[in-house]
């Protein structure tokens, strides 16, 4: 069996710190303090101005090791550009799973699993198309 020097205790206090002060607080002031993976520290900020209104919260959080696993529940309104599609002022809500790998005291590597499709027929950026009989 594999020793941590790090608790998973601490590793989840710096995960529950990322996502509370990024995406419920909407600060990501001390992003430097808790990420070291440089896609994240871009992501998460970017994701808040696309939806500065979200509401975040977190259902499970659970760690073994140097990963931190999370369940969250959130919503948003689109006011600002996501992913090359622009603000269309309609709200979405969603479940997502992530998992963060936490090393030297900071996520250093990260998996997320939004349900997209939902996310995307909310804010009108795809349609649903019924299958035709």
């Amino acid at each position: 069996m594999r020793r941590c020097a790090v608790s998973s205790e601490e590793n989840k206090a710096v995960v529950r710190r990322f996502i509370k002060e990024v995406f419920i607080q909407h600060d990501s002031s001390n992003i430097e303090e808790l990420v070291s993976n440089e896609s994240l520290k871009q992501i998460a900020p970017g994701t808040v101005q696309a939806f500065p209104d979200m509401e975040m919260t977190v259902e499970q959080l659970i760690s073994e090791g140097d990963v931190v696993a999370v369940r969250v529940s959130a919503a948003a309104t689109h006011k600002g550009e996501f992913r090359g599609i622009a603000a269309t002022e309609r709200r979405w809500e969603a479940t997502a799973s992530a998992w963060y790998q936490v090393r030297d005291g900071k996520i250093s590597d990260f998996w997320v699993n939004w349900d997209w499709l939902a996310i995307m027929e909310a804010i009108g950026a795809v349609q649903r198309v019924e299958p035709s009989h």
